[in-house]
């Protein structure tokens, strides 16, 4: 999931985060209530601004894959069609 992003994609940078995103949670990494790594994380690791970063968090929230609880953090969530059946 941190592996760089290709800069030479059409593809903007949000888009191919959310991609591996969603390909480590149907691999089962990580699992449903586990917390993802903070947005400044996220930046440093692959190399992006953290504008970048919160676009990907924001999207993979309005998607439904991950959930911000006030006071608490952001978790996975359990999606159909993007979790495998346990």
């Amino acid at each position: 999931m941190y592996s760089e992003l290709s800069f030479k994609s059409s593809k903007p940078a949000c888009l191919q985060i959310n991609e591996r995103v969603k390909c480590a949670l149907a691999a089962g990494m990580p699992r449903p209530g586990d917390q993802p790594p903070p947005i400044r994380v996220w930046a440093e690791r692959l190399r992006i601004n953290r504008t970048a970063a919160a676009k990907a968090r924001g999207e993979l929230e309005n998607e439904g894959v991950v959930q911000i609880e006030r006071r608490r953090g952001v978790f996975c969530r359990r999606v159909k069609g993007v979790f495998p059946n346990p």
